[in-house]
């Protein structure tokens, strides 16, 4: 979604705070942490520079809905770089996580949005009045405050595929895709599983690996919506469509294999069979590791921003503000649903 955008893209920090604006019914649960991980559609482009003011729109209107839907107060951290595929956000974003987590935390005075940055139509500002992050990643930027390192986050939104499916001219195989996004799913599972392992009080094995189950990040994947690209005339537009599909079923497959897996031997694949089988089902319907979250329709979309404006932006490729929104909105929907499902499989297997 980004080529002829910019010649030499760039990797994009940002980081907000949504406060619950409902009940008190989980005000005594902790923060609910966020990352959101990918390409542009992370940093906003296509939305306008009014849309983008206080942070990009996609992280940030996931994040409030998230609050608004758990009711519990959500960090959210955003890590965009343009142009990249899968593997450009392995070895560019991913492996940068250690630094941009380390970075100086600043602090709201209206109990609405903290420390957030912008992007808009390609570049990067910081136009809130509470920014304290906002910058290229590894020199995340400064404020008034201490300098901290992040916790390891709840939920991890990795943000990809358009940019592999563009390379498909040049040889870039669904399955190619598939297997470099395995690995990004690795990767992100080891970044942040390496904190919590530091974190963490169990010494012996045993306690380690329960430890870990416990506190591993739900991925998740979502489905891009590519029929709201208006950029190509028919038949080609249906077929960047259904190539869009066929991109997506990748994606649906690693977050099966690795909910069910853990794509690398984990506890599951040191059980025997008769366990194994039965984690399995657990696992995969009550306490996912990955999550893929199907595309929305359009009439979806439009349910949940203005059916009467277009969800498209002028280049005819990103969303704008309205698609971005009700994109968000929909993601939202699917990570509070898993986010409630893991609470409750946590809560049983501690009994």
């Amino acid at each position: 979604m980004d080529e002829g955008l910019e010649e030499e893209p760039m990797e994009e920090f940002s980081r907000g705070t949504e406060k619950p604006k409902r009940g008190k019914k989980n005000h005594g649960k902790p923060a609910l942490r966020l990352w959101i991980i990918g390409d542009s559609l992370v940093t906003g482009v296509g939305a306008s520079c009014a849309a983008n003011g206080f942070g990009p729109v996609l992280p940030r209107i996931l994040a409030e809905r998230v609050s608004y839907l758990t009711d519990r107060q959500v960090e959210w951290t955003a890590l965009g770089k343009k142009a990249a595929d899968v593997r450009t956000i392995r070895h560019e974003i991913v492996r940068n996580i250690n630094d941009a987590g380390s970075t100086t935390r600043g602090s709201s005075s209206n109990g609405s949005i903290s420390g957030c940055g912008s992007s808009c139509n390609g570049s990067s500002s910081g136009t809130s009045p509470n920014a304290s992050s906002n910058g290229r990643i590894g020199s995340p930027g400064s404020s008034s405050g201490s300098t901290v390192r992040l916790p390891p986050p709840d939920v991890v939104v990795l943000l990809c595929g358009v940019n592999d499916l563009k390379r498909a001219f040049s040889g870039r195989t669904p399955e190619r895709f598939r297997l470099e996004l395995r690995k990004a799913v690795r990767d992100v599972r080891e970044v942040f599983e390496d904190k919590t392992k530091r974190e963490g009080k169990g010494t012996n094995r045993k306690q380690s690996q329960k430890h870990e189950k416990k506190t591993h990040p739900l991925v998740v994947l979502p489905g891009m919506p590519m029929q709201l690209v208006t950029a190509f005339p028919l038949p080609l537009s249906a077929l960047a469509a259904y190539a869009g599909d066929v991109w997506d079923d990748q994606k649906r497959l690693v977050a099966e294999e690795d909910s069910l897996f853990g794509m690398g031997g984990g506890v599951l694949m040191e059980r025997d069979d008769k366990e194994k089988n039965e984690e399995e089902e657990t696992q995969k319907k009550s306490y996912p590791r990955t999550l893929f979250v199907p595309k929305p329709s359009t009439e979806v979309m439009q349910i949940f921003g203005d059916k009467n404006k277009s969800l498209t932006a002028k280049d005819g490729i990103h969303p704008n503000e309205w698609g971005y929104a009700a994109w968000a909105s929909h993601i939202a929907g699917e990570v509070a649903v898993a986010i409630e499902k893991r609470e409750k499989a946590t809560s049983c297997m501690g009994k």
